[in-house]
């Protein structure tokens, strides 16, 4: 990873060069994630080095600070949803027409989903306005976890408990500019 060390740093860089879903961070982060209940993830030491123009861009410097990339994976979500009390909406993110749709279990969810991912000129998505999530859920006090098949927005996002969005709060983790509230409930 090649950074400007001359700029002030933060503790999150939201503009990391790794695709794939996942946050690039400093050890501080990394402790206090690792203090909490994190599905499907892992940690990757990256190699930091000092940008420069030319065609190299980057050149190794002494002591570098540490940046982990924290890859995280979609988890198979599907029978934590109570689907009776939740609220979806199919939204097509090109023209913006949306229409409610209801669930009767993670079947049919799943069988909506597997059509629009198959349907190749489509540009729907499902999206909740509620997500209602059941004991099972609950009894796992997860801390963050990746929902890549249905969204808050056109694109999927980490979902973090209130527990380690105070936690970051309170240690004053920088390069997080605000964090979004969304409608999960217990059911």
């Amino acid at each position: 990873m090649i950074l400007n060390l001359k700029r002030k740093r933060t503790d999150v860089l939201l503009r990391s060069l790794i695709s794939g879903a996942g946050l690039t961070f400093n050890e501080k982060v990394k402790n206090i994630l690792l203090e909490h209940n994190l599905i499907n993830t892992r940690f990757y030491e990256l190699k930091v080095l000092q940008f420069v123009k030319g065609p190299t861009r980057g050149v190794e410097v002494d002591n570098p600070p540490k940046y982990f990339h924290m890859q995280i994976v979609t988890c198979d979500f599907w029978d934590w949803i109570d689907y009776e009390k939740s609220e979806f909406y199919i939204e097509d993110v090109i023209n913006g027409n949306r229409y409610d749709i209801s669930f009767k279990n993670a079947q049919d969810i799943k069988l909506k989903y597997s059509n629009i991912k198959h349907t190749s000129a489509s540009s729907e998505c499902i999206k909740f306005k509620k997500l209602a999530m059941n004991n099972l859920f609950k009894s796992q006090e997860i801390d963050m976890f990746y929902i890549w098949e249905i969204r808050t927005n056109p694109f999927p996002g980490i979902l973090i408990s209130e527990k380690l969005r105070e936690r970051l709060v309170m240690e004053n983790v920088t390069g997080l500019s605000s964090f979004k509230e969304v409608n999960i409930i217990s059911s």
